[in-house]
């Protein structure tokens, strides 16, 4: 079944018994249906493409996620991103641009050998026109460091910016802000921050 925005190329008039030929997938058929029973063609539409832009965001989302625990491929996570996308962890770096945020992504593996990003609380607010988006997320995440093979915590919030680049969603910026990072063993009541930045 074919996925996307693209709709049915017209509409019956408000109150007419001429149904428009009929569209691919169940939503776009309600949207036939709203028509005919005198809804506005065009908001319905704009409506639509705003809910299926969620559901398209929150699949990169998980995307993302996936390939994080699955040992960071550079490539693949670049490809997520816009040629200026930015990855912003504040206290663990910020990297603009696919050069930097390729060079970021190919060291994680040194960095954790091991991770599992548990994300929840999904909002989305997209844009009118369908094709800008914010996404918040929070993150509980359970990670093993190379260094020492150290069992840690990390609590943080992502707050992402998205675009539509040729039919795609894509990350503009991914922002994380870390509410905690602590060693699996003192935890966060103890060690609120191994990198010492304030929750």
């Amino acid at each position: 079944q074919r996925r996307g925005f693209a709709g049915p190329a017209h509409c019956a008039e408000a109150g007419s018994t001429k149904a428009s030929a009929p569209s691919k997938g169940y939503l776009w058929a309600l949207v036939e249906t709203g028509c005919r029973l005198g809804g506005n063609r065009m908001e319905l539409e704009a409506r639509l493409r705003r809910v299926e832009a969620a559901e398209e965001i929150r699949h990169l989302k998980a995307r993302y996620c996936d390939l994080c625990d699955d040992g960071y491929p550079a490539a693949e996570l670049c490809a997520l991103f816009t040629d200026a996308g930015v990855w912003d962890g504040e206290e663990m770096g910020v990297f603009e641009g696919q050069e930097d945020l390729h060079r970021f992504f190919s060291n994680m593996p040194n960095v954790m050998s091991f991770a599992i990003h548990h994300v929840t609380n999904a909002a989305i607010a997209v844009a009118p026109d369908a094709e800008t988006a914010r996404g918040r997320w929070y993150l509980l995440q359970a990670a093993t460091l190379r260094e020492n093979n150290k069992a840690v915590w990390l609590g943080a919030r992502y707050d992402d910016q998205f675009v539509r680049v040729e039919g795609k969603w894509k990350f503009r910026r991914v922002e994380l802000r870390s509410r905690f990072y602590t060693s699996y063993e003192k935890g966060w009541a103890d060690l609120p921050h191994l990198l010492g930045a304030s929750p």
